[in-house]
């Protein structure tokens, strides 16, 4: 059966947080849903899988029973308890669709996930992996329209296509449809059946626009001293198999550090590393820090925000507890940074949790560069973002760094955002760094 929606608006109180969507989807596509971030994409396919907000509600009408439907977060630890091992949601959906081991395993497989992850819990896992196990749960729920949000900004480009490669599988087979909520990416825009795109808060359908491959370009970096210097890391969890093996590397005042890597392989971790949220025992490590003053921007911005305050109490109570900033300046420095980030100023009064996923991305750019950092690192932090916000965060960041010294280290797997040089470019491939470039 197909999908129709007629006029879906989601709300706040009495206050529209959505305009009023319409469209029919017919059974048995891959549609790829794009536009500009904040437009209320996750809102409106959260409305019709019944997964809004406890205090949000919908207007509007559509055919099909929330139980025929299946949505993935954009933000993968939203829809995982952290107190239950990965195995508890396993035995549960299997046993709710009669699902057979052999099945189970060649999802596994066809999503380059270990079964030996099962016995491990969601935080365990690097942010793709979490992405992957929550799309492998909609794949085991038989139900025949899965919504995804934003699934891939998790991702690096082999794990999109084996994702890719699933869907249509699914779709020829079991006759499943798929929404998509995504910004460009050239490889699922080739492989949708229909490209939707909200414009004049309309859904529309769009041809598709290839973009101009980007390369990563690097620039010498003046001499200066050094703020982090690691000789010889090696690190791993208890509960898994993943490990950094012999890290070496140096981050020098002003530099602009690229790190890549395929999901999982660690870019996280060692980000964490170098901002000291992880304590290390090794008796062969050289550790040395010339600063306190570094930041470390999640990939997942949704766990990182208290959802009961308003967003300019978010955003500068780090700055204001830290005494960085006075109680009379908090609001108006807040503002100074929506202006640079395209943030409305009514954005201010809201909950962080009214908030879109590239809206709270922004948000926790700002609010860790309120503390006046010395060496920012970011995880994934464009990833929520579409190309035009990207390329403006990444151009402030920049120009932060040429005016005010900020040193940077830049985790992605999303080549295509970058617009601008970095100084060096290391690559992580199962736990090994490797210098790609250095200018």
């Amino acid at each position: 059966m197909n999908l129709e929606v007629r006029e879906i608006q989601v709300f706040f109180n009495n206050q529209a947080l959505t305009p009023a969507f319409s469209y029919t989807f017919r059974r048995g596509f891959l549609y790829v849903l794009m536009g500009e971030s904040g437009l209320g994409k996750s809102l409106f396919l959260q409305a019709i899988s019944n997964c809004l907000e406890p205090n949000l509600s919908f207007k509007g009408s559509f055919n099909l029973a929330h139980s025929d439907l299946v949505y993935v977060f954009q933000d993968a630890s939203t829809g995982l308890n952290s107190a239950k091992p990965l195995q508890f949601y396993i035995d549960e959906i299997c046993s709710l669709n009669d699902i057979s081991k052999s099945r189970l395993n060649d999802y596994l497989v066809q999503l380059n996930l270990s079964a030996d992850l099962l016995n491990a819990y969601s935080f365990n896992l690097s942010g793709g992996q979490k992405q992957r196990f929550s799309i492998l749960l909609a794949l085991l729920s038989n139900k025949k329209w899965i919504l995804l949000d934003e699934v891939n900004s998790g991702l690096d480009s082999e794990n999109t296509l084996l994702l890719l490669n699933i869907i249509k599988r699914e779709i020829t087979e079991y006759m499943r449809s798929v929404i998509w909520v995504t910004h460009f990416n050239a490889e699922i825009l080739k492989q949708a059946d229909f490209i939707l795109k909200i414009i004049d808060n309309k859904i529309i359908e769009e041809n598709y626009l290839d973009s101009p491959k980007k390369y990563v370009l690097t620039e010498k970096l003046s001499d200066g001293n050094n703020l982090i210097s690691i000789k010889n890391l090696s690190f791993s969890y208890n509960t898994s198999s993943f490990s950094l093996s012999e890290v070496s590397l140096e981050i020098g005042e002003s530099e602009k550090l690229l790190l890549t890597g395929e999901s999982g392989s660690g870019k996280s971790t060692l980000g964490k590393i170098l901002a000291t949220y992880i304590k290390l025992e090794n008796d062969n490590l050289e550790f040395k820090i010339a600063t306190t003053k570094i930041q470390y921007i999640h990939q997942d911005s949704f766990e990182s925000f208290p959802p009961h305050l308003k967003v300019w109490e978010a955003v500068s109570d780090p700055a204001y507890y830290n005494g960085i900033i006075s109680n009379r300046q908090r609001k108006t420095k807040v503002l100074d940074w929506f202006q640079k980030f395209d943030l409305a100023e009514d954005l201010m009064y809201k909950n962080v949790q009214q908030c879109s996923g590239g809206q709270r991305q922004r948000l926790a750019i700002i609010r860790a560069l309120l503390m006046e950092p010395e060496l920012l690192i970011c995880d994934e932090i464009t990833a929520n973002l579409d190309t035009e916000l990207a390329t403006k965060v990444l151009r402030v960041l920049d120009k932060l760094n040429k005016e005010k010294k900020l040193s940077l280290v830049y985790i992605t797997h999303r080549l295509e955002d970058l617009n601008i040089r970095f100084h060096s470019h290391y690559h992580l491939h199962n736990g090994r760094l490797k210098l790609v470039d250095k200018g």
